[in-house]
């Protein structure tokens, strides 16, 4: 790993194992939320959009539902999926909300760059 990403690297690990950071909700952007999407996202039963956030404790996915709703005005849920094991579901009526979000700023950021 390049030294220069340790600082988020420490942000986002502890132990080894992989956190939400208290301050998700001003480090968490749309480009962000893309990067969450491709790596943890996936599509569940009946076209919700689902992040497979298993690893987190109940905790770190409540924050991470209020950042959802906060930042981008998305009304997710968590579905408990084995004891002590959520995953975040936005809703299928979320979804092209969602990709609104995250295509207009990634297109927009391409070009202003």
């Amino acid at each position: 790993m390049l030294p220069c990403f340790n600082y988020l690297r420490d942000l986002f690990y502890k132990d080894n194992k992989k956190v939400v950071p208290s301050n998700i909700k001003t480090l968490l952007t749309e480009i962000g939320l893309a990067f969450l999407i491709m790596d943890d996202g996936g599509v569940g039963s009946g076209g919700t959009l689902n992040l497979n956030t298993y690893s987190f404790t109940e905790e770190e996915i409540n924050l991470l539902l209020d950042t959802l709703n906060e930042n981008f005005k998305l009304k997710c849920r968590k579905s408990i999926k084995r004891p002590g094991q959520w995953i975040i579901v936005i809703p299928k009526s979320q979804v092209n909300t969602v990709a609104d979000l995250v295509i207009n700023i990634c297109i927009l950021q391409c070009f202003i760059k």
